[in-house]
Order: C-alpha cells, then sequence, then structure tokens
C-alpha cells in the first residue's frame, strides 16, 4: 500500500519506482560517469514521451520491446554496452514518474505533481528558442515603449545578434507553463541547499535566459500575465531524482525557481548592459541537450 504524507500526497511504492541507492551522489548500479553518459541520457530522455509513462508502473514499461530497443539503440550509439540497459531505463523512469512536490527557491509557490512529469500536460520537448540581444531601444519587460533612442537607431534592430538555443522540455500544469532541463551532474548530494549552491555557481545565467526565452515565446509583457501563465524553471538532476520521504518532505534532486516579473524584468535589462557575449558566456547560455552535457566529469558538471 502507498504511505501518504498528511495531505494526501502518494509515494512511489503505489508506482513500482525502483528504489534509488541511498548513497547520494552515486549512480543506481555501475553506469560510469563522463562526458558522453550525460548526453546519452540526455538524447534518451529527448525520445522518450512523457505521456508513454502515465499510470505504468516501472517493471511494465520496462518490459516494452519498443521501449527496450529504444534504450538498447542509444546505449550503443554512444558506445555503451547493453548490459547497462535497466540501469538506464530506471533513470529514466524515475526521472518522468517520481512523483514531484518542491517549493521554490523564494518560498512563494510550491509544485505538486502526484504523476511525476509524465502527467503534465502539453509535453514539448527539445524547444527551439530565438530572440534578439536585448537593447536599450527594444520594447522591454516592464520597461520603455520601444522607441529608438536616436533617429538612426529604428525599434527592433539587431544590433548584437541573437540568444539561440533548446530547451530540454516545456510542458503545462494547472494551466501554467514550466521550462526544465536536465541535469546529469554527479554530486555529493542532491538536498535543496546543494542544489541551489551548484545552479548559481554553474547554471544561473543559462535560467536567466532560458526564462527569458519562454516569456518572450508567450508573449507576456506584465506582472498580471506572468501570474497567470508562467509557473517556473526548473533543473532535473537525473543521477539524484528521489521521493520524498513519508513524512511529507520535499522530493530529492529537483531545483526550482520561480522569481517575480520585476526580477526577470531586471534580468532583461543586465542583458542590455552586458558587452561580453563570447566564449564561455555563449556557451554557457546557449546550448543543446547534448552540447549542455559536455560541461565536466565525474566530480563535477556533466550537465
Amino acid at each position: 500500500m502507498a504511505a501518504e504524507a498528511e495531505d494526501g500526497f502518494p509515494f512511489p511504492d503505489s508506482l513500482g519506482l525502483p528504489a534509488l541507492d541511498s548513497g547520494e551522489g552515486q549512480d543506481q548500479a555501475s553506469l560510469p560517469g563522463g562526458r558522453e553518459t550525460g548526453i546519452m541520457l540526455h538524447a534518451l530522455l529527448e525520445i522518450t514521451p512523457a505521456e508513454e509513462l502515465k499510470d505504468r508502473e516501472f517493471a511494465g514499461w520496462a518490459a516494452d520491446e519498443k521501449v527496450k530497443q529504444r534504450a538498447a539503440a542509444a546505449l550503443r550509439r554512444h558506445g555503451f554496452a547493453e548490459m547497462f540497459s535497466d540501469e538506464v531505463l530506471q533513470l529514466v523512469y524515475n526521472a518522468l514518474r517520481t512523483p514531484l512536490r518542491v517549493e521554490n527557491l523564494e518560498g512563494t509557490a510550491v509544485l505538486t505533481m502526484p504523476g511525476g512529469l509524465a502527467s503534465g500536460k502539453r509535453h514539448c520537448p527539445e524547444m527551439f528558442f530565438s530572440y534578439p540581444i536585448p537593447e536599450e531601444f527594444h520594447p522591454l519587460l516592464g520597461g520603455n515603449d520601444g522607441r529608438a533612442t536616436s533617429d538612426d537607431l529604428p525599434p527592433y534592430r539587431v544590433m548584437r545578434g541573437f540568444l539561440q538555443g533548446l530547451i530540454d522540455l516545456v510542458f503545462e500544469h494547472e494551466k501554467k507553463i514550466y521550462l526544465l532541463d536536465w541535469k546529469s551532474d554527479r554530486l555529493p548530494s542532491y538536498e535543496r541547499s546543494v542544489l541551489a549552491d551548484h545552479v548559481e555557481k554553474n547554471y544561473d545565467l543559462q535560467a536567466r535566459v532560458y526564462s527569458l526565452a519562454v516569456i518572450r515565446l508567450l508573449n507576456i509583457s506584465s506582472a498580471k500575465e506572468y501570474e497567470e501563465k508562467f509557473g517556473g524553471i526548473l533543473y532535473a538532476f537525473i543521477r539524484g531524482v528521489g521521493a520524498a520521504n513519508a513524512g511529507g518532505g520535499e522530493t530529492r534532486g529537483i531545483w526550482f525557481s520561480r522569481p517575480t516579473f520585476e526580477k526577470i524584468a531586471g534580468w532583461e535589462r543586465a542583458l542590455v548592459k552586458r558587452t561580453e557575449w563570447g566564449g564561455d558566456v555563449i556557451s554557457s547560455i546557449v546550448a543543446t541537450g547534448t552540447a549542455d552535457a559536455e560541461r565536466g566529469g565525474d566530480s563535477g558538471s556533466e550537465n
């Protein structure tokens, strides 16, 4: 029988979730770390339809022939033996089906999804975005009206190029849009405080640009529209995603932020002032699901 917190939130024994290794920061078995592992996990999550896992226990899903073939093909493509198939499928299943209950960093919202990410609506994996690097004479969030600052600078002129990239997953839940990026980083722990420090040091600029991209795509231009449409941004650390304790704690391995509209508008104004857009700056914010996995090794960010 499934354990429940006081608010009736179900825990994963009712879903057939495979047990996670009790050692935090470790793989469930012997799947090696490294750049190629991160790329392979990103690729498999990209091609696994979230809807396929709805209302399915792990054993039945993993025994599906098309699921096994998909995992085997991904492993072969990236140079891994098929002996890792079960472990890889466990990671994918846990990432998509672990019940979510996580409070945002700001303490203003709680995301609750008893069916896990797979229960969201309108999943859009690998969503492409492209928008001009903000300029002073562009229409900014909560700011100017888009008029040029001089006669020779017309509105919307692209001066410094475009920000382009792929967001791993965009989905709808309770009429709000969320964006999510998969991370395969190997960390000593996947608790809230550790993730907060790690994201701030490694992915803060990426989170800002991705949030701005989705807000622009949703045509959000006011705080009211923001509150109605935007749910927040999540980083899901694949190796550490685990259920909340039976006492009703937070889901492990999920970083969740929903800053205020005013703060996001401030991020955009900061991009206007940024003068350096090459090298490491670009690689940290303009990343695809595969290229994103190339940073670091076993002791740090694989992404």
